[in-house]
């Protein structure tokens, strides 16, 4: 991996908990890609063995049939956050609009990082529990506001 993908891990959020060390573990192990316009990166369904990480270039991500949503994803932005920590599946699909790099991590190496380094998982874990926190709060106060509106005048 070159530095400026190093560089570039450093300011992705999820990576902000890691030690040095284990960034750098993380970053060798890390695959570039150079994707063509118009190319699948990956399918909705898919199992996913980790996140992507857009260097440059445009992706559209769509999913959930016709009436789901269709987002599109830029340099720095890290797609399958989740994949990184446990199994699961893509969530959409991802077409690149323009010429795409790419680095794709996996779930593997992120673990054995956690692993070796485990005052960055504890980082990882009060981020994340920081973060679920803010979505728990978030999502109250919706519930409360359609309470409101489903209230008989």
């Amino acid at each position: 991996m070159s530095g400026t993908g190093l560089e570039l891990l450093r300011r992705l959020e999820f990576f902000s908990a890691f030690s040095e060390e284990a960034l750098r573990l993380i970053a060798f192990a890390t695959d570039e890609q150079v994707v063509a316009a118009g190319e699948t990166v990956f399918k909705e369904g898919a199992a996913a063995a980790g996140g992507v990480v857009v260097v440059s270039g445009l992706l559209r991500l769509s999913g959930g049939g016709e009436a789901g949503a269709t987002l599109t994803a830029g340099p720095g932005d890290l797609i399958g956050e989740l994949a990184l920590l446990i199994p699961t599946t893509r969530a959409m699909t991802a077409i690149a609009e323009t010429e795409c790099t790419l680095l794709t991590v996996s779930r593997t190496v992120v673990k054995r990082a956690l692993g070796e380094f485990p005052d960055t998982a504890v980082r990882l874990h009060h981020l994340l529990s920081g973060r679920l926190t803010e979505l728990n709060a978030g999502l109250t106060a919706v519930s409360r506001m359609l309470e409101k509106i489903d209230r008989p005048l």
